[in-house]
């Protein structure tokens, strides 16, 4: 399987779920502001599902990267559960790969739902973060305030 394959089968999803394309990013309009998600390249064939939080009433403009949101961290991190199976679906060179992306593309869409209703506002954002949910990933200093109001 190639890139494009991989990003092709879980877009279908995201759509499919309320999420727009916005160049490389997928967004999907939150009471808070936005959830992103977008793919990324990791060593060798390996490619990442990353997940971003962006605030409204920390910046009027949403980040063309998703590297400049927020929170942000990898959803594996985010589903300790589906780890191995979202890290062997996203593994191109992996035998193992095409079985996982199948499973994965499956499980995509209960993955989203359970995404979107676990962060889908800054209360439940600030109960993951008590969780030590989101201590996988990066929270900027401004968000990190924000969210300790």
């Amino acid at each position: 399987m190639n890139s494009r394959t991989f990003k092709q089968g879980l877009e279908k999803e995201l759509l499919d779920s309320g999420f727009e394309r916005a160049g490389k990013l997928y967004l999907r309009p939150t009471a808070f502001g936005f959830i992103m998600i977008a793919f990324s390249k990791g060593f060798g064939s390996q490619l990442f599902l990353d997940v971003g939080f962006w605030f409204s009433d920390l910046g009027d403009t949403t980040p063309s990267r998703l590297e400049n949101a927020h929170i942000y961290c990898r959803l594996e991190r985010l589903f300790p559960k589906d780890r191995e199976l979202i890290l062997t679906a996203g593994a191109l060179d992996d035998a193992a790969q095409p079985e996982a992306y199948q499973r994965l593309i499956s499980l995509f869409r209960k993955i989203v739902e359970d995404l979107l209703r676990e962060f889908e506002d800054v209360p439940c954002i600030r109960q993951q973060m008590e969780y030590g949910r989101l201590s996988c990933g990066l929270i900027r200093k401004e968000a990190r305030e924000y969210l300790s109001l």
